[in-house]
């Protein structure tokens, strides 16, 4: 009998495994609700046409009464589609990632420059020392911007508010598709 048969898997092949498991339900996961997000934003659409089209406005106020309405219906979608447009740009994040060597090297080097131009030899020499900080600053945050998307997705009031339109995602795909119904008998 072949003996990786009857062995125990290592405790890092089951941590694996488990990685494996739970990497592929978040991509479930994630579309879901991007399909979600898009039925959503197609059944609202079509109803709101419809309904344009049945009952057409009379004056320039309703007309902008019903793109409002449209527009509120369309935001939760829209945030949905955000939210996970948000969580696949935190899965490649790792791929993206330009962090110097050495952080806390570069992080002196700044503070050393900005000392310097605390201490300016003439308003030159302050110009061009604050142009060279500023160079140094812009590269050092050009290298840390991949984390920005962790600041923005992973915020509770977003986890909140992606939570809340999936609710009223799944909510308005019945309603718009009664409101049809109810155009199309009418």
């Amino acid at each position: 009998m072949d003996p990786s048969l009857i062995a125990r898997p290592t405790p890092f092949e089951r941590a694996s495994a488990a990685l494996h498991r739970v990497l592929w339900i978040a991509a479930s996961v994630l579309r879901g609700l991007a399909i979600l997000a898009l039925v959503a934003t197609v059944t609202v659409t079509v109803a709101g046409l419809a309904w344009l089209i049945d009952v057409p406005p009379h004056d320039g106020s309703e007309w902008g009464a019903r793109v409002i309405i449209l527009a509120a219906l369309l935001v939760p979608p829209a945030l949905l589609l955000l939210f996970v447009a948000g969580l696949r740009d935190l899965q490649h994040l790792p791929e993206r990632t330009r962090l110097p060597a050495d952080v806390s090297a570069r992080a002196r080097d700044l503070r050393d420059r900005a000392r310097k131009v605390s201490q300016p030899k003439g308003v030159l020499g302050a110009i061009i020392g604050l142009l060279l900080l500023g160079r140094e600053v812009l590269t050092s945050r050009d290298a840390l911007s991949p984390f920005g998307v962790v600041a923005i997705v992973l915020r509770p009031a977003m986890l909140l508010a992606a939570l809340f339109a999936a609710l009223a995602a799944v909510l308005e795909i019945p309603a718009a598709l009664v409101f049809l119904v109810i155009l199309a008998v009418t």
